[in-house]
């Protein structure tokens, strides 16, 4: 790779809505230099179209999202000893174990946790390995980085509380509860839970594209959307409280739900953020510790997932420190 080439390329892929961005990395700073998104009905086809319009290169880092749906995480308890490139290892061998699968068929992942945990992030070898082969079958370039597609909003959320907190992400296709232990994550699982349907009704409501509504928090009178969304949403607080449980009982029996210090909400579109945080204070567990989740960067205009996913790239180059939008477009 050319020193001074620190370019990064991220594909958004989604069943019915694609994101694709390039930035330059220098002196801790990444510039979005161009992106494009829209709704599709053949998304490698459609990514491949919007690549062209970005334009890349072979010494890119490029960055693609992994389906959460593939993916299963787990909290492992690991002796103090096992530090550094260690951990992997013994996470997969664990995991290999728990799963009764060969360890040559897995993929895994690990992430440092607080005392004497990790989250392990497991995938199968050839699930992984047959998405790399139809994106490039599809014309799109090799990537770098496969980014579990969750991990493209934690890169964006900024932990500092150093007691036990809540964080609720929800998705186009997902959602997700996660626990921070003294500003790490301690453990995630997914929830049954999209913001796909509500996305639906929004658009057909208020005439706004899905495109428009993930991008522009300002095309739409926010009192008004909010008393929609409220009306779409009164059974999701319970489906956030029970997965919340059964979350902390797999991370350290005997800590009760009503032991997090709080619950911070990273809504996709962040449109949406302001209802689901209304809602979620209706349900007495939570009331008085519901709020926004603190961001890193929040660049207006740039989906929030992908502006994630060029994050993650520009780490390869060290910390982001700053970012900025050179030419905003969609």
């Amino acid at each position: 790779m050319q020193i001074f080439h620190k370019m990064v390329t991220a594909i958004d892929i989604e069943n019915e809505y694609i994101s694709v961005g390039r930035a330059h990395k220098a002196r801790g700073k990444l510039t979005v230099l161009e992106h494009h998104s829209c709704e599709c009905t053949e998304p490698l086809k459609t990514a491949k179209d919007l690549i062209s319009k970005v334009g890349t290169d072979a010494e890119d880092i490029v960055v693609v999202n992994y389906p959460s749906d593939l993916l299963l995480f787990n909290t492992v308890n690991v002796p103090a000893t096992v530090k550094g490139r260690e951990l992997t290892n013994y996470l997969a061998m664990e995991i290999s174990h728990l799963l009764s699968v060969p360890i040559e068929d897995l993929v895994v992942e690990g992430l440092e946790g607080p005392s004497s945990k990790a989250v392990a992030i497991v995938a199968k070898k050839r699930e992984v390995n047959s998405l790399v082969t139809r994106l490039m079958e599809a014309g799109l370039p090799e990537p770098d980085v496969v980014l579990p597609d969750i991990f493209k909003y934690l890169q964006l959320v900024n932990v500092t509380i150093h007691s036990t907190i809540a964080v609720a992400i929800f998705a186009t296709h997902y959602s997700a509860v996660c626990v921070y232990v003294s500003g790490k994550l301690a453990g995630l699982r997914s929830v049954p839970y999209s913001t796909q349907e509500i996305l639906g009704i929004l658009t057909e409501e208020t005439g706004f594209t899905k495109t428009e509504l993930q991008v522009n928090s300002k095309v739409i009178e926010l009192e008004k959307l909010t008393r929609m969304v409220e009306s779409l949403i009164p059974d999701m607080p319970y489906t956030v409280e029970r997965e919340l449980i059964f979350l902390l009982s797999s991370i350290q029996s005997g800590v009760s739900v009503r032991d997090v210090s709080g619950l911070y909400v990273l809504c996709d579109p962040l449109i949406l953020t302001g209802a689901f945080i209304k809602t979620l204070e209706l349900n007495e567990t939570f009331q008085g510790k519901v709020s926004k989740i603190p961001l890193s960067f929040e660049v207006e205009g740039v989906p929030l997932g992908l502006l994630g996913m060029l994050l993650r790239g520009g780490a390869e180059f060290g910390k982001n420190k700053f970012v900025q939008v050179q030419k905003a477009n969609t």
